[in-house]
């Protein structure tokens, strides 16, 4: 009955382990579980859940509260036998005797991550034994010293009464035994559940009166049958005392007594019991100081290593539980990491990670392969980060399951941030390799275009120069002037050539300088227009300005001028207006060039202020070089300004340029030309 009772509550605990709460070792949510479960079971007084460490993890008391900070942590022994099956044992430390039942929390099956105790008052589940059988009969809950667990008689179990066991016989648990209150039948039965018996006594008084009390044959025979069992008795305890030392020597051994011997004196089958039995108690005792000298060998080394991974101050070397949790936490840790083991253990490593950059987890990797790795920036708490290589390796037992992991974390940030530097300069000497090549490719045009926009001017000079070599006779005055004439303009035009490409040439090393200095807007206007008047013979210009002093570079204004004037000479046709325009406000300068040509389409605005790129015109409209505009741009830009066009197909172009410059004082009605390039 006891074995039944035991039984059912060991099969109700291992079912209420694999509820999903407890295997997750999820402390609120088993807490309430365990709960739950006191409800139902009337002979359960407490149920605690504790991890591999013996931790206690969650706890929960029937009619009281109970927290985790009142349950005693288990030794790491104590809690392997427990997590090593169901079990059942006896708590006698305590002021009454507690039944304490254990189970496994097993998650996967077969690996066990924390277990599962209950607790009950030892009385309640054996109240069958303690009860009452009638004169001269009781029932014990016994341990094997003999000690009294459960008895009708509470002093009993307060004096821890002990049983004579030592004196029945092992094949068969009955004897006739002298106690204090005279001559008594012990019978006892072990139990499968706990290390105990249960055992029944009677008074053999008591069973002789109920004897006498019979009347006739049956009465006789009873008393005949009564006799025999006592001479039996006396009879097996006579031919069974030599087996006394040898059964006291027996429990000694199983006490832990290793040095129990017993007297070899003698003949015949109990000398050759005895024989064994010291031969096997020395045997017992080897391989105990074998086994105590492995387990210090195995004390030793463990205590190595943790002396070595504590000391280790590079690395963080911990150990993680099988869901890849933090469980051990050294000096390395706390220094590459800089977190308190209080603040991670029971939480994942990469839980350090920088929230702002994703770093990926090698656990699963390491689950399938056995080793994982992965690397990301961590953030430490004081806000500092740091470059991390997380290695993790899986550790196995001898089947193969795994029951936790390995995981070494580096600071590699200077290796990394080498090799970003090593990124960068690589990708800054890719970016110089393609500007050189751009600029090679720029001077290749560059070359070609000079080349062929000199040509042209320079072949009309040498037909020309050819023309007058013929002497005198051969051309009259007139076309002889002409011919000058060809020659100066071709030749002004091959100058103005060599003057812009110089001038890009000039602001692409750098070595222009803007000196911005006072002078008067329309009479630069008229001034530039007077330079480039020989292009802009075939069109009417109008001018319009303000008669103002300004503060701007005087070069920068007249090369910007000169560039959009001939420009808008060239593409437009003769006898079409070219229009400039400026103003001052609000510290700025804005000058507009204004043409009636054949305008540019919206997709070549941008691409017209590049070297050497023109927009699409017709066959008949002059061309230039592809260097004005280009020079407009750098020459703005240069001094802070911008420029932009406003053209369509067909409409003519407009080009603005706005520059920084702000009114000067009135220095007279022409200042002095400070003129030259800039």
């Amino acid at each position: 009955m006891v074995d039944g009772r035991i039984g059912a509550l060991l099969d109700q605990l291992t079912l209420l382990s694999t509820r999903e709460q407890l295997t997750a070792l999820d402390a609120d949510a088993a807490s309430i579980e365990l709960q739950v479960a006191l409800r139902v079971t009337e002979e359960l007084e407490e149920l605690w859940v504790l991890d591999l460490d013996g931790a206690p993890v969650a706890a929960a008391a029937a009619g009281e509260l109970l927290t985790v900070e009142e349950v005693a942590p288990r030794s790491e022994v104590d809690l392997l036998l427990l997590a090593s099956g169901p079990r059942a044992r006896v708590d006698r430390s305590g002021p009454r005797h507690v039944l304490e039942l254990s189970v496994p929390v097993e998650s996967p099956p077969g690996t066990a991550d924390g277990v599962l105790i209950a607790r009950a008052d030892l009385s309640r589940v054996a109240d069958e034994v303690a009860r009452p059988r009638g004169d001269g009969v009781r029932a014990s809950l016994v341990a094997t010293d003999g000690t009294t667990l459960a008895d009708r008689d509470p002093a009993r179990v307060e004096a821890e009464y002990r049983h004579p066991l030592a004196d029945l016989p092992a094949e068969r648990p009955v004897a006739r035994v002298v106690g204090p209150e005279g001559p008594t039948l012990v019978a006892a039965a072990p139990l499968r559940t706990l290390d105990g018996f249960v055992v029944v006594e009677q008074l053999e008084s008591a069973l002789l009166e109920e004897a006498t009390g019979l009347r006739g044959p049956a009465g006789v025979l009873l008393v005949v049958v009564i006799a025999i069992v006592a001479a039996v008795l006396a009879t097996a305890q006579r031919l069974l005392r030599p087996l006394g030392p040898l059964a006291s020597a027996v429990g000694r051994l199983r006490e832990g007594e290793l040095g129990a011997r017993v007297d070899e004196s003698g003949t015949g089958e109990v000398a050759d019991l005895a024989r064994g039995f010291n031969a096997m108690a020395v045997s017992l005792e080897a391989r105990r100081r074998e086994l105590e000298d492995a387990e210090r060998d195995a004390r030793m080394s463990e205590e190595r290593l943790r002396l070595v991974v504590e000391g280790v101050q590079d690395y963080a070397i911990v150990l993680l539980d099988v869901l890849g949790a933090v469980r051990t936490w050294n000096a390395g840790a706390r220094r590459v990491t800089g977190c308190e083991a209080g603040n991670i253990i029971g939480h994942r490593i990469t839980s350090l990670a920088d929230p702002t950059r994703s770093v990926d987890d090698p656990l699963a990797e390491a689950t399938t392969t056995g080793r994982g790795e992965s690397e990301g920036w961590y953030l430490r708490p004081d806000g500092s980060r740091y470059y991390g290589q997380l290695t993790v390796t899986t550790l196995r037992r001898d089947d193969g399951t795994p029951y936790g992991y390995a995981a070494i974390l580096q600071d590699v940030t200077h290796r990394q941030l080498a090799q970003e530097a090593l990124e960068e300069a690589l990708r800054r000497e890719q970016e110089a390799a393609a500007e050189l090549r751009s600029a090679n490719e720029v001077k290749d045009e560059f070359l070609n275009v000079a080349a062929h926009e000199i040509r042209t001017p320079l072949s009309a000079i040498l037909g020309a120069s050819q023309l007058l070599a013929g002497g005198p006779g051969v051309l009259d005055e007139d076309e002889t002037e002409e011919i000058q004439q060809l020659i100066w303009r071709h030749a002004s035009d091959m100058r103005d050539i060599v003057e812009r490409l110089l001038d890009f040439t000039q602001l692409q090393a750098g070595r222009v300088h803007l000196a911005p200095g006072p002078l008067r807007l329309r009479t630069e206007f008229e001034r530039v227009v007077t330079n480039v008047g020989r292009l802009l013979t075939d069109h009417q210009v109008v001018r319009e300005a303000p008669d103002v002093i300004v503060e701007v570079d005087q070069g920068l204004l007249r090369h910007v001028l000169s560039n959009l004037l001939s420009n808008a000479a060239k593409f437009s046709p003769a006898g079409s207006t070219v229009r400039l325009t400026g103003q001052v406000e609000d510290g700025w300068l804005t000058v507009e060039v204004e043409d009636e040509g054949s305008g540019i389409d919206p997709e070549d605005h941008e691409r017209i202020f590049e070297l050497f790129r023109q927009a699409e015109h017709d066959a008949a409209t002059a061309r230039g070089t592809g260097v004005g505009l280009a020079i407009v741009r750098r020459y703005v830009e240069l001094a802070g300004g911008s420029v932009r066009v406003d053209s369509r197909r067909g409409e003519g172009a407009r080009f603005t340029v706005s520059l920084p410059a702000r009114l000067g004082a009135d220095t007279g009605p022409a200042e002095a030309d400070r003129g030259g390039r800039p």
